[in-house]
């Protein structure tokens, strides 16, 4: 038998605004595709748990950041739309 004490249990933040937390991963390598990608780029906005997933044939640092500000972009004009015909479907 062992003394180990169960783990202390902590309430996790909730999370109001879209994009008040966003958590990112890299998954790979993996097997290179026809189109000589091996990574994924992860990206997943805690508030509205949207994902999004970018094919990548490397993790440099630079294709990094370009494919997450296209990422991020592409994150922000989705919600952007949604809100706008949320708006629009409460004024009908």
């Amino acid at each position: 038998m062992t003394d180990k004490k169960p783990a202390t249990l902590f309430p996790l933040p909730v999370i109001l605004e879209p994009f008040e937390k966003v958590a990112i991963d890299i998954v790979g390598p993996l097997p290179t595709t026809a189109a000589g990608n091996r990574f994924i780029l992860t990206v997943i906005d805690l508030g509205s748990l949207y994902p999004e997933a970018i094919a990548l044939p490397s993790h440099m640092a630079a294709m990094l950041q370009q494919h997450f500000v296209k990422c991020f972009l592409v994150m922000v004009l989705r919600l952007l739309l949604y809100q706008t015909n949320l708006q629009i479907s409460r004024r009908s």
